[in-house]
């Protein structure tokens, strides 16, 4: 899937003005804090008081089985000079902060990557860029630990509402349930080809911060599967180019 991102890391119909974005999930703004531009708060999240550090080596992959993701449908990038001179086979995506994890079947599992809140944010009609398919419905959910939200964009390529309601039917954590390394968050319905969870990590939620890139947080297992994923895809032996 050789789509360009925005900036955002995933695909937003809204703008940036909350205002205009009351059902959606926007990242990287420069206001007062992230949790205030998740969902418009509807999900109910807290804001974190206290900045905290995540241990190098901390988090495991998002999915459940390496066995249920084809490979990647884009990858980190911040700088695409970078991109353009590793001569990747996928080809220049452009800036995208995040990892998007490709399914090719219905009910693919995913998994917290570590300990924290989960919440669901209402459903948000994306929007790629020019020449693209536009009107596919999204379901981003997050994780929170500590001032750290870890972001699961659900893209389920489809402009069909009946797939929203199957996706929000295949959540299996609660809204602000507390959850464990390891526990099965959700399922991604597959409403079309290119079906995707989009994943990103957010260091400070208080600050307003872009994603980073989560090389240096993943145990040496996750971060070896992924790399895989990443090869086999064509993006090459890194998971970031910055």
């Amino acid at each position: 899937m050789k789509m360009r991102r925005i900036a955002l890391g995933f695909e937003l119909s809204c703008t940036l003005a909350l205002a205009a974005c009351g059902s959606g999930l926007t990242v990287g703004n420069s206001n007062s804090s992230q949790i205030q531009y998740v969902c418009n708060n509807g999900s109910g999240a807290t804001l974190p008081t206290t900045t905290t550090t995540l241990p190098n080596g901390s988090l495991i992959t998002p999915y459940v089985n390496q066995s249920d993701i084809p490979g990647l449908g884009n990858t980190f990038v911040t700088n695409v000079a970078t991109e353009q001179a590793a001569n990747l086979t996928s080809g220049v995506t452009g800036i995208h902060y995040g990892h998007d994890f490709l399914t090719s079947t219905d009910h693919i599992p995913f998994q917290a990557v570590i300990d924290g809140t989960f919440y669901i944010c209402p459903a948000s009609q994306t929007q790629l860029p020019s020449g693209g398919t536009s009107g596919n419905w999204a379901v981003p959910v997050f994780l929170l630990h500590g001032s750290w939200l870890f972001l699961y964009n659900q893209e389920i390529f489809s402009t069909s509402t009946s797939d929203v309601t199957i996706q929000k039917s295949y959540e299996v954590a609660q809204n602000g349930q507390s959850v464990h390394q390891g526990d099965l968050l959700f399922y991604l319905h597959r409403g079309g080809p290119g079906s995707h969870v989009h994943f990103d990590i957010q260091p400070d939620t208080i600050q307003t911060t872009q994603a980073v890139c989560p090389t240096q947080y993943f145990t040496a297992s996750a971060f070896s599967a992924i790399l895989t994923l990443s090869m086999s895809s064509g993006f090459g032996s890194t998971l970031c180019y910055q």
